[in-house]
């Protein structure tokens, strides 16, 4: 009998983003997650909240943010590593 499910590997799952944030990364999270404009999912998320009451977009957002997790493939392995070069300017110039 063949496989009638998917297999863990091929489902796509919701994260908040860390590369494309305002705040908490949900936003962009769910714009990745539908290969939408996250600008887009902002400004729909604005309009939604202004139109049906601000405490109700600010809640839905707080939960989210708390019930979505991080996405852990792009997180930075050292966030507070400082970046240096190993370029050295000549002392001597002619």
């Amino acid at each position: 009998m063949e496989n009638m499910g998917t297999t863990k590997s091929n489902i796509k799952k919701l994260y908040r983003s860390v590369d494309d944030k305002m705040l908490e990364g949900v936003c962009g999270g769910i714009g990745e997650y539908f290969n939408v404009d996250p600008t887009l999912v902002r400004i729909l998320y604005v309009a939604i909240t202004v139109f049906s009451g601000f405490m109700f977009g600010i809640i839905t957002y707080v939960v989210l943010a708390l019930i979505i997790p991080k996405n852990p493939k792009n997180e930075n392995t050292f966030p507070n590593e400082p970046i240096t070069t190993s370029f050295k300017p000549d002392e001597e110039l002619k």
